[in-house]
């Protein structure tokens, strides 16, 4: 059904849901938890839509931020390509898929968007940065956790929590 909506529903809201949607269906194939045969059909519905150039944006990022957490060959160029789109919407999804995909050749990217002057850049930075557990990310977490922006600060609080370590404990602590 998710399928069927990202390809034909008229409502680019419902398409970019659906995209949403099918990045379960993508983590619980590579964690094994569902039939293979289910999650390559939601990989491939979403790397078809991630191809093709004449979506709508938000349908294109959702559709990138659900594939990132598939081994695919593909998805690497995709978010590489995505981090150089000239939409800080667009990069700021592929830094959240660098989160995603877990893969450690993001972790400087992450890094460096962790000082980024966009808000969402940032925020999508934190989170990355807790779901690979960065630990060189601590120190600017630890600043973040300070921000005006209670967003950035909840996420970085997260992040150094799921980091952890003396340098994030001794941090959580301080906060």
């Amino acid at each position: 059904r998710f399928v069927s909506l990202l390809q034909t529903d008229p409502d680019m809201n419902v398409r970019a849901a659906a995209a949403t949607a099918l990045g379960r269906f993508v983590l619980l194939g590579e964690i094994e938890d569902i039939d293979r045969d289910i999650a390559q059909v939601a990989e491939e519905a979403l790397l078809q839509t991630c191809q093709q150039h004449d979506q709508p944006l938000e349908v294109h990022r959702r559709a990138l931020e659900s594939l990132a957490f598939s081994g695919l060959k593909e998805v690497i160029p995709l978010i590489q390509e995505a981090s150089q789109h000239e939409s800080i919407k667009m990069q700021a999804s592929a830094i959240f898929a660098m989160g995603r995909n877990g893969d450690a050749r993001w972790a400087s990217n992450i890094n460096a968007a962790l000082h980024h002057t966009d808000p969402e850049i940032c925020f999508e930075a934190t989170r990355a940065a807790g779901e690979m557990a960065l630990v060189r990310a601590v120190p600017r977490l630890s600043k973040l956790a300070h921000s005006r922006d209670r967003e950035i600060k909840e996420m970085a609080i997260w992040s150094l929590g799921e980091i952890g370590g003396n340098e994030a404990q001794q941090a959580l602590f301080e906060l």
